[in-house]
């Protein structure tokens, strides 16, 4: 035993575990002896058989930092398993040397003892302090009728026509070419304006520019103004700094959007309903679905929320950075099925500036994945092998034993969807939940 690693444990915040070791000299130098001897076995040098090479010749072919760097990370791997197994310890991600392999390196010598600290993560020890007995409160939404009518005119208008109108003057809501010169202030020399540019603008508030529609309108073909306009500094912002402009301005054409009659043509053309009244109802089942799904993804949500609060738990780095990859995996294939080179939109910067954006949603989609598991664990909710199976079958009886379908990734999927929903199941029945809004609804004739 006296020939074996000692082993400290110290607790570090956020699932983090030190690992202090200390190796005994005698434990060193036979793992030297090993490294050195498996040199010698396995390297070719004139005049000399392998595994009777001199230790000074084998140094003179290989260098002694080689040897020590081999045998060093031989000894640290030893050390750090026999630690693992010695402790019971579960970790999670890869092991880290606290001060760094080269400096090791530099203070390792095979005929002294040797201490050092390795960190590693550990899976997580969640607390749930309750499970029942949460009063839970969520928003009932409405099915807004005037939605219909929305939807109705966004398709004529995705349908719309232009036609060019060259007797009248601008007027609201009409399509307009103008040409904008840039003009430069305090300066009377033509050349110094900006190169005159074509643009085309709805007349309506949705222009960035917003006072250059009131200077459109009531121009003709061909009118040329003068104007000064507001701009912002930020179109991306509808609010924020803005700076003052001159231009000269020019209507060049002007049309006028024709939307399509709403009739039973109106209705085919976008549905494959045969009347405009089909097609009211249509959309009114789906809103009515629509705020169905809403009012459930609430009261989820209020119940994961309510179970969060109840929860306390510190979240590894190493599951955080696993979460954010995926979230990231998940993006590129979105943008991938879309046709976009991913090699070329993903650079190093853009996969940075995501991973940094992606973090607060990574630790919320683990947290909540924890407090599932610990519900499930503390309730001793199990999923079964029969349930698992039937729910295949109500999605596609043909995906099982399909040889071109991972049956692996398939069956946990499955799993993790029917453990999922049986969980907030759980938490609706033994539960308070009050949902504000349903009791006006039900008022209504």
């Amino acid at each position: 035993m006296s020939q074996l690693p000692k082993i400290q444990i110290s607790l570090r915040p956020k699932c983090r575990l030190a690992l202090v070791i200390t190796i005994p000299t005698q434990y060193c130098r036979i793992n030297y002896n090993q490294t050195l001897m498996c040199f010698k076995e396995n390297i070719n040098i004139p005049g000399f058989r392998k595994g009777k090479i001199p230790d000074n010749i084998l140094f003179q072919h290989v260098g002694r930092t080689s040897v020590n760097s081999i045998a060093l990370q031989l000894l640290i791997e030893s050390a750090y398993l026999y630690a693992l197994k010695q402790e019971s310890i579960n970790t999670i991600g890869q092991p880290e040397l606290s001060e760094g392999f080269n400096s090791l390196l530099e203070r390792f010598d095979p005929n002294a003892s040797l201490s050092l600290v390795i960190e590693t993560d550990i899976e997580p020890n969640p607390i749930m302090n309750r499970t029942r007995g949460l009063e839970i409160i969520t928003q009932y939404m409405k099915y807004d009728p005037s939605r219909v009518d929305i939807l109705i005119e966004e398709a004529r208008e995705r349908l719309s026509t232009f036609k060019l109108v060259k007797d009248r003057p601008a007027r609201l809501n009409d399509m307009a070419i103008i040409t904008l010169v840039e003009k430069s202030r305090g300066i009377e020399d033509a050349d110094t304006d900006s190169q005159p540019q074509d643009i085309e603008i709805t007349l309506n508030a949705q222009c960035p520019i917003t006072d250059l529609v009131e200077h459109v309108i009531g121009l003709t073909i061909g009118e040329k103004k003068f104007v000064t306009c507001q701009v912002p500094q930020d179109h991306s912002q509808t609010e924020g700094e803005v700076y003052e402009v001159d231009f000269d301005i020019i209507l060049r054409e002007l049309k006028v959007r024709e939307l399509p009659n709403l009739n039973d043509n109106f209705a085919k053309q976008i549905s494959e309903k045969n009347t405009l009244d089909e097609l009211h109802l249509e959309l009114e089942y789906y809103l009515q679905e629509e705020a169905k799904l809403s009012t459930i993804r609430n009261l989820q949500d209020a119940l994961l929320d309510a179970l969060i609060q109840e929860f306390e738990v510190e979240v590894p780095e190493t599951l955080i950075q696993e979460e954010m990859h995926s979230l990231i995996k998940k993006t590129v294939s979105q943008i991938a099925r879309k046709g976009t080179d991913v090699k070329q939109f993903f650079t190093h910067e853009v996969v940075s500036n995501l991973m940094e954006t992606s973090r607060p949603e990574a630790e919320q989609r683990l947290i909540k994945s924890l407090a599932l598991k610990t519900l499930a664990k503390i309730e001793q909710i199990n999923i079964t092998e029969e349930e698992i199976v039937e729910r295949i079958q109500e999605i596609n009886p043909e995906i099982i034993d399909c040889k071109e379908i991972d049956q692996t990734l398939l069956i946990d999927a499955v799993r993790s969807d029917l453990m999922r929903k049986k969980l907030l199941e759980w938490l609706y029945v033994n539960n308070s939940i009050e949902i504000q809004g349903a009791e006006e609804e039900e008022e209504q004739p």
